[in-house]
């Protein structure tokens, strides 16, 4: 979650839940379930657009999913 005072900027859910249809994709490489982070929503304040929040989020998404 990305907040500025005491406003919600933006959040993102990641986890290791694959929804439906991934288990069909090729995927370049076979990792185990609990090697896998998905984000399954990633949402920006409107108001906040220009200011980098969704980069922001999703880069510390990425640092997340890679601990």
């Amino acid at each position: 979650m990305c907040v500025e005072g005491n406003q919600v900027l933006g959040g993102f859910v990641l986890n290791h839940t694959q929804g439906d249809g991934y288990e069909k994709i090729n995927w370049m490489c076979k990792p185990e379930p609990s090697e896998i982070a998905v984000i399954h929503l990633l949402g920006a304040d409107p108001d906040q657009r220009g200011k980098g929040i969704g980069r922001q989020l999703l880069e510390f998404a990425v640092n997340e999913a890679r601990k």
